[in-house]
């Protein structure tokens, strides 16, 4: 990247994995990452966070904080809220109209709906500043132009119609947000060791990562066998 481009990455955004092991983190921090992002980790794991939004991810205690590595894990497996999976492209949802005379206004009921979801978050989240409000979907959101002028007609009403709920609602960059957290001088939870998803809820997801270990073994075994 930095040959071709004249870029180094610093961030690490893995939406849909399912989740990392910490071998992952010792990588990431020795390419000069500074933070990861990511969705999906066990269900288990999570409930016992303190604070399973942000903290830092040390590969092995005995390396202690010289590889950490800064980890956001999305609330709600990084989608958009319910009722606002809107894309020209697929039948979704309907899209945002702020248009008094149209006959399918509906700014103040959706605009409602979105801040009450912003809200939600906010209050799984007592303390916080600054939060991250993913808008896409892996299935939906094919269309640019179209879902960034819905979402620009969105965070404008919001901004002129709620204006007591001191919400200031941007376009923003996992950077951005990294540098808003390091504004805040905040001190972070340490977690040591995998973030692999096992399950999600009642859904074992284990079986993503190996099947018929056996047999793979024995394949491989014979094939080192036959080039001998």
């Amino acid at each position: 990247m930095q040959q071709e481009f004249g870029v180094t990455p610093q961030i690490g955004w893995n939406l849909m994995a399912y989740g990392h092991s910490a071998t992952n983190a010792r990588l990431y921090s020795d390419l000069g990452y500074k933070a990861q992002f990511f969705a999906k980790i066990d269900t288990e794991v999570k409930s016992d966070m303190s604070d399973p939004l942000n903290f830092l991810w040390q590969p092995s205690a005995n390396l202690g904080n010289s590889t950490q590595i800064l980890t956001h894990i999305f609330h709600d497996k990084g989608i958009v809220p319910d009722g606002f999976q809107q894309d020209a492209a697929k039948p979704s949802d309907d899209p945002f109209d702020d248009n008094p005379k149209s006959s399918e206004y509906n700014a103040p009921d959706m605009s409602a709906n979105f801040v009450n979801a912003l809200l939600g978050l906010a209050d799984k989240y007592p303390g916080v500043n600054n939060l991250i409000q993913v808008m896409g979907n892996q299935n939906y959101f094919e269309n640019a132009q179209f879902n960034y002028m819905n979402m620009e007609k969105i965070m404008n009403y919001v901004s002129k119609n709620y204006k007591d709920l001191n919400m200031n609602i941007v376009f923003s960059t996992p950077s951005e947000y990294l540098a808003a957290l390091e504004a805040e001088k905040k001190e972070f939870p340490v977690f040591t060791g995998d973030l692999i998803q096992l399950a999600d809820a009642n859904i074992i997801t284990n079986g993503y990562y190996s099947s018929k270990p056996d047999l793979k073994r024995a394949i491989k075994t014979a094939s080192a066998e036959s080039h001998v």
